[in-house]
């Protein structure tokens, strides 16, 4: 499983992959935007964000989203990441150009 920070004004996604990282644990406090994508909610969430279902703004409470991703394939999940990266690009510009950088591995 990995766990991806999507930032709207910093255009950055950034994978946390290691669960005794202390960011891999801050999608659990209250305030931030969850979504778990896996074997059961993958078709529903690409759709939702096909249909912008999750905006994003320059405010504290639509400027990120944490995606946790969980296949038990690594490579697999970051694929996803990024795919999901590029439906929002379709609808957010600073998607666009957004790398999937790694801030930890396990």
């Amino acid at each position: 499983m990995i766990r991806a920070f999507m930032n709207y004004p910093t255009k950055r996604v950034m994978v946390h992959a290691d669960p005794d990282c202390t960011y891999f644990r801050r999608p659990e406090t209250p305030g931030h935007r969850l979504v778990k994508v896996n074997a059961l909610t993958i078709t529903e969430e690409l759709q939702n964000f096909r249909r912008k279902a999750y905006s994003f703004a320059s405010t504290a409470e639509k400027n990120s989203l944490w995606l946790e991703v969980d296949f038990g394939d690594r490579e697999f999940e970051i694929v996803v990441v990024d795919h999901i990266r590029g439906l929002l690009a379709e609808h957010y510009t600073p998607f666009a150009s957004a790398e999937v950088r790694f801030h930890c591995h396990e």
